[in-house]
């Protein structure tokens, strides 16, 4: 999620404070899974890690995130992949 620095700027909040004694290490495998599942699909639609990727991350509570990063271009093409494989 994208936040306004002090400076007017927008930068990439991916700040976690993280709490002793939550298991973040299962969160993180539940996301890896997932998010390898996901960039295998886009491989299959033809997309490269060039274009778009997902990630593993977890949550300030030790739940697993995928966040999805990619170019522009590439998030367009995965869209439009979606789009036509949801039709």
């Amino acid at each position: 999620m994208a936040a306004e620095a002090s400076s007017g700027e927008l930068r990439d909040d991916d700040t976690t404070t993280w709490v002793r004694g939550l298991d973040y290490v299962r969160g993180w495998t539940e996301a890896r899974d997932a998010a390898e599942e996901l960039n295998s699909a886009f491989q299959e639609l033809g997309l490269t890690r060039e274009d778009v990727w997902a990630t593993a991350h977890t949550d300030g509570g030790g739940g697993g995130l995928v966040r999805l990063k990619g170019t522009p271009a590439g998030i367009r093409l995965a869209a439009q992949a979606l789009r036509h494989n949801a039709a």
